[in-house]
């Protein structure tokens, strides 16, 4: 009997190690689940730092967008003006062109009408008769070069104006 209670005291003894290494198994587990446990905690964390990156990214794509859009109406106004003054280059410059040869045509008229008073001019002197004609012919001349002429310095205004704008561009 004594053997057997050995063999008993032998297992209890035995038992009661492997009791203990269980307990310190279970220590060890609960010491690593309580690490697992705070790394999801941390992980979680991350996830909602993460997340709350990813919708300020998103918010900052949108604002992006707008600014985008923004720009391309902007550069579609800026487009438009510019077409619209490229329109009134070409107005200007074709209504310049008329003007220069409106410039000719009076320049002409105007020698036209200087060569016209020459021409009377000498005819005075050599017609001595009938000096009322002459008169009457030197005076109708008279107005006709005071009408030309201040019809040129009518003109004359828009004849510096066009040339001041030429010589700009």
């Amino acid at each position: 009997m004594e053997g057997m209670l050995k063999e008993i005291i032998s297992k209890l003894e035995s038992i009661e190690k492997g009791q203990q290494r269980f307990d310190q198994e279970v220590k060890e587990i609960k010491h690593v689940q309580q690490q697992l446990s705070q790394e999801v905690k941390e992980i979680k964390h991350v996830q909602q730092q993460l997340s709350q990156e990813v919708k300020e990214i998103k918010h900052a794509q949108q604002q992006l967008s707008q600014e985008v859009k923004e720009i391309k109406h902007a550069q579609q106004q800026l487009s438009q003006e510019v077409k619209e003054i490229r329109q009134e280059v070409k107005e200007i410059r074709n209504e310049q062109q008329q003007l220069e040869q409106e410039i000719k045509e009076i320049k002409h008229t105007q020698r036209q009408h200087t060569d016209m008073i020459v021409q009377l001019i000498n005819s005075v002197g050599v017609l001595n008769e009938n000096v009322e004609e002459l008169k009457e012919e030197v005076i109708l001349s008279k107005e006709y070069a005071t009408s030309a002429f201040e019809e040129t310095l009518r003109l004359k205004p828009k004849v510096r104006k066009l040339e001041e704008s030429s010589n700009e561009q």
